[in-house]
């Protein structure tokens, strides 16, 4: 038999009453926790593999649009990639960039705008993912080298990209006559040398077989160099 237990009035209030903050506690806690485990099982779930290009709108660019922009043109090697966790300790990232962006830790070897040989650690960023990409511009290689005309977008970033992206890219490339700078995007005017080593954007499959670089110039340091010299003294002389 069941034995009817009485509660005081007074008890029961209490006892409603604690009921209620428990399950607004209990709602509050949840609101907080849900969208962190959501994120946290899209990022292990979601697929690694290549799914198609990014559509953005195309700017007609100049090779005068990149050399007049006030950049930093440097040597660097892409040491690893940076998880998603990551991101958050980065200044200047939003909270959704990993879906369009990647970071790399980079490490500076050269600066050609102060004829210095540094060891300078960096952060790169790069807009597209393993899933989603640019046209011509697979993600950059771990452990490969390149220079890049680099530039903030805020002084307090904490992290650098190529401006333009690609179209500030050459990937370092070494062959058996020396060591080759292979141009992304446009190809730049190269002074006093009417043979620059043009390619007619040939393929060269780099991190990704689907998304190989049309790449537009084969040029070498000093190739590069003297570019940079010439461009110098004629904005020295405006």
């Amino acid at each position: 038999m069941l034995k009817k237990v009485l509660i005081p009035k007074s008890k029961k209030v209490i006892f409603i009453i604690t009921s209620v903050v428990a399950v607004v506690l209990l709602l509050v806690v949840a609101s907080y926790f849900l969208p962190q485990i959501v994120d946290n099982e899209t990022h292990a779930t979601s697929s690694k593999k290549f799914q198609g290009f990014i559509e953005a709108q195309e700017i007609e660019v100049s090779a005068q649009d990149i050399l007049k922009h006030k950049t930093r043109p440097v040597r660097l090697k892409i040491i690893r990639k940076l998880d998603v966790d990551e991101y958050d300790e980065i200044k200047g990232v939003g909270k959704y960039d990993y879906l369009s962006w990647s970071y790399y830790e980079a490490l500076i070897t050269y600066d050609f705008s102060k004829n210095k040989t540094l060891d300078e650690s960096i952060i790169i960023s790069q807009f597209g993912n393993e899933e989603w990409q640019m046209k011509g511009d697979p993600l950059l290689g771990i452990d490969q080298e390149y220079v890049m005309f680099l530039i903030q977008n805020k002084k307090t970033d904490g992290y650098w990209g190529a401006y333009l992206g690609k179209e500030s890219v050459y990937d370092i490339v070494k062959e058996k006559d020396g060591e080759f700078l292979y141009k992304r995007g446009i190809a730049l005017p190269i002074p006093n040398n009417e043979k620059y080593y043009k390619m007619d954007k040939k393929d060269v499959v780099t991190t990704n077989p689907e998304n190989p670089v049309a790449y537009s110039q084969k040029i070498t340091k000093t190739d590069l160099v003297a570019l940079l010299k010439d461009q110098k003294n004629s904005t020295d002389v405006k």
